[in-house]
């Protein structure tokens, strides 16, 4: 679990993707299932903490950030927007048709 947090590979701006460290669908406003996700990993890092020290404090981490922008509305709408644009972005720079006429 603590390895999989870190290898996410999807990242928006060079920033992981907060929803799936939490295990949320993108643009989630169900904040009950962030708070129960944020609580089940704080239970895994603490009885993990002695096994992978370094990797635990390190998906702790990245677990904490998520929590903290995705539980403050003004954080959350501008990860939203980031995430949206990213979208927009990767949709047109892979687009087959655009890419053709290129």
């Amino acid at each position: 679990m603590i390895t999989d947090i870190l290898m996410l590979p999807e990242s928006i701006n060079g920033q992981p993707n907060y929803y799936a460290i939490l295990n949320v669908p993108n643009y989630s406003d169900d904040q009950q299932v962030m708070l129960n996700n944020f609580k089940s990993f704080m239970e895994l890092f603490k009885s993990n903490t002695r096994d992978y020290s370094r990797l635990a404090n390190e998906a702790f981490m990245l677990v904490m950030r998520a929590y903290g922008v995705l539980a403050n509305l003004s954080d959350k709408v501008r990860f939203d927007d980031e995430l949206r644009m990213r979208r927009a972005s990767d949709l047109l720079f892979h687009h087959p048709i655009l890419q053709a006429g290129s």
